[in-house]
C-alpha cells in the first residue's frame, strides 16, 4: 500500500530523530564518560587558555579531549560519502552517456588512533597560529572523474557536469530522507552541456519537478514532457 504524504513525512522524521540520538549518544554521552570532577576540568580549561606557554596546561587540556568524538564525526562523513557515491554513479554514468564514472574521495586528516599524537607533535606550531592543525575539520575531499582530478585538470564543461551530477544526487537523498522528492531549481546549466548530457537532463529525471532557466529557448527543442515559459519585458507567457 502506498503510503501517503504525512505518513512519509511522519517516517522522515522518525529516522532523522533516530540518527540525531545515535549521533548524541556517541558524542555527547562519551563527553561525561571519565569525569570526575567539574571544578577540576574546568581549571584545566582556564589553565590551558591563560597560560599556553605551559606544556602541563596544555597537556591537561589535550587530555580532556576525546577521540572517540572525531571518530563518529568521521564514520557519519564517510557513510554519507559512501552513499553519495552510489548515486551520483549512476546519475553521472548516464549523464556522460556512460563515458565517465565519477567519484568522491574522501581525504581524512587524521585517523583516531594517532589523532592526539597528532595534536600534540602539532602543539607548538598550533599555539604559534592560534588554531588547530589536526582534527576533522581539516577533512577535505576531491571529486575525479575516471581517475582524474577535475578540480585540476577537469574542463569547464566536465566540472559543470560534476556540479549537476552532485546537485542532483543530493536531491535524491533529500528525497529519501523527505519521504517525498524535492523541487529542483537549475539556473543556466543547459548552455555548456552537449546534446547528450541536455538529453538526459530534460527527459530522464522523473522523480522530481524540475525548473530550468537559460537565455536560449532552442536548447529546450528536445524536451520530450514538459512546458516551457518565456519571459519577456517582465512578463512570463507560454511558448508556442
Amino acid at each position: 500500500k502506498k503510503k501517503d504524504r504525512n505518513e512519509r513525512k511522519k517516517d522522515a522524521e522518525e529516522s532523522r530523530a533516530k540518527t540525531m540520538n545515535e549521533l548524541k549518544d556517541v558524542i555527547g554521552g562519551n563527553r561525561d564518560k571519565g569525569r570526575t570532577n567539574t571544578t577540576a576540568d574546568k581549571k584545566n580549561h582556564d589553565d590551558s587558555e591563560s597560560t599556553l606557554g605551559n606544556a602541563g596546561a596544555n597537556d591537561a587540556a589535550l587530555g580532556n579531549i576525546r577521540p572517540d568524538n572525531a571518530a563518529a564525526i568521521i564514520q557519519m562523513r564517510e557513510a554519507f560519502v559512501e552513499r553519495l557515491n552510489k548515486i551520483i554513479f549512476e546519475i553521472h554514468h548516464s549523464l556522460s552517456g556512460g563515458k565517465e564514472n565519477l567519484k568522491i574521495v574522501y581525504l581524512k586528516n587524521c585517523e583516531k588512533e594517532n589523532f592526539l599524537e597528532q595534536l600534540k607533535k602539532s602543539r607548538e606550531k598550533d599555539l604559534k597560529l592560534k588554531t588547530t592543525s589536526a582534527g576533522p575539520h581539516r577533512d577535505d575531499f576531491i571529486i575525479k572523474a575516471n581517475g582524474i582530478d577535475l578540480r585540476t585538470f577537469g574542463s569547464q564543461g566536465q566540472q559543470r557536469s560534476c556540479i549537476l551530477s552532485l546537485k542532483l544526487g543530493e536531491a535524491k537523498m533529500l528525497g529519501e530522507a523527505m519521504g517525498e522528492p524535492p523541487l529542483i531549481l537549475l539556473d543556466d546549466v543547459m548552455s555548456e552541456l552537449d546534446s547528450t548530457r541536455r538529453d538526459y537532463l530534460l527527459n530522464s529525471i522523473g522523480e522530481s519537478q524540475i525548473f530550468l532557466t537559460c537565455c536560449d529557448k532552442e536548447l529546450f527543442s528536445g524536451l520530450e514532457d514538459g512546458k516551457v515559459f518565456i519571459m519577456e519585458k517582465g512578463k512570463i507567457k507560454a511558448s508556442p
